[in-house]
């Protein structure tokens, strides 16, 4: 995504464009949130936003994108340029993925759900652990990075003593992470766009985790998954052959159903609702049912700081704490969120949120 148009989200999202401000209502209280600022504001350029899910149902879900994408391919036609072809065969690929009951995803790792059965015990059995990930070589290769991470002043020398030192909770969300790391998402001359969304999802899942104190669970894997459906478009938009789609299509796509595709992949990997909730609606948390409205509201807070601290890289401020000064009280201190997200894409933080000082380790 272009500096431009992250400008264009954050003004979509009240964390920037000061003629907006005078929009916003005041801060709220969680039985009563703003009005979406979809609904408010001027409508955004092409690919500048982010649209919630229709639904958490998946059916309902799959019927709103297939006519869309149906109602694009009409509208092409047959196609008259090499681009317009390539649009044709993008959005076929979408339909054809969404045609599939698994989407043609990959099945969420084995090791990965053995791994979270293993973590979730209260008192996790230290011998079983060892063994399933001696036993599984992605976890392995990830587990040894990350214990040889710039975080860390000095080296291991076993696996014993890797895992000894990042963690369970480091663990966990290694092996939660293995699904957006499938081979099947390797998306070609997209590749970096691919790598950003990773790198997006895993500091937002860091943040989502911090605000809910809970190290490992549903928020870090809805905070990790929110831009999920991205993986999913640009994997298809890489199908095309020589030729890739025009950017104003993949654009379409991933303002109007990313986050659809997300909540099908949540559903598609048992994630459960929670999770499907917190990826399907980030950008809108009161257009959620009820009974997930205070989750989703610490994922949007979660992510939007999360956007805000990495604006803040190049040298950018878009608002986000004055923006997220609203959920005050509420479910966040906006300034210590932001900050939190900033420290997370420097790599200062441990797994379990904590500042990391690499004089200790």
């Amino acid at each position: 995504m272009s500096a431009g148009a992250f400008r264009q989200l954050f003004q979509w999202l009240g964390l920037a464009a000061p003629r907006y401000r005078t929009v916003v209502t005041a801060a709220p209280v969680v039985s009563a949130p703003p009005e979406s600022p979809i609904t408010m504001l001027p409508a955004a350029p092409p690919g500048s936003v982010t649209a919630a899910a229709s639904s958490l149902d998946g059916g309902e879900i799959r019927a709103t994108i297939l006519r869309d994408l149906l109602g694009q391919l009409d509208e092409i036609g047959t196609p008259q340029s090499p681009e317009s072809a390539a649009d044709a065969r993008f959005l076929s690929a979408l339909v054809r993925y969404l045609g599939s009951d698994t989407l043609e995803l990959p099945v969420f790792p084995e090791a990965s759900l053995r791994l979270d059965r293993l973590l979730r015990q209260p008192d996790p059995p230290l011998h079983e652990v060892m063994e399933l990930v001696a036993g599984d070589p992605d976890l392995v290769r990830r587990v040894w990075t990350a214990a040889h991470s710039a975080m860390f002043a000095r080296g291991v020398s076993d696996l014993d003593h890797a895992i000894a030192r990042i963690g369970f909770d480091a663990l966990w969300r290694i092996g939660m992470a293995a699904c957006v790391h499938a081979p099947v998402f390797r998306a070609g001359p997209y590749q970096r766009r691919v790598e950003r969304l990773r790198e997006r999802g895993s500091v937002a899942g860091k943040v989502a985790a911090w605000l809910m104190d809970e190290p490992r669970g549903d928020a870090f894997l809805a905070g990790m998954l929110h831009g999920a459906g991205g993986l999913f478009v640009w994997r298809a938009a890489a199908s095309t052959g020589k030729i890739s789609p025009r950017k104003e299509t993949v654009q379409r796509v991933l303002r109007d159903h990313s986050c659809g595709l997300g909540v099908l992949m949540s559903h598609t990997w048992g994630l459960g609702d929670d999770v499907a909730a917190g990826v399907g609606f980030w950008p809108s948390p009161e257009r959620a049912p009820a009974a997930y409205g205070d989750f989703v509201r610490r994922i949007h807070v979660a992510v939007v700081a999360t956007m805000a601290a990495e604006e803040a890289q190049a040298g950018r401020d878009c608002g986000g704490v004055h923006a997220l000064a609203q959920y005050d009280g509420v479910c966040c201190s906006a300034e210590a969120t932001v900050n939190q997200a900033s420290r997370a894409w420097r790599g200062e933080l441990s797994e379990d949120g904590a500042l990391h000082d690499v004089r200790s380790a």
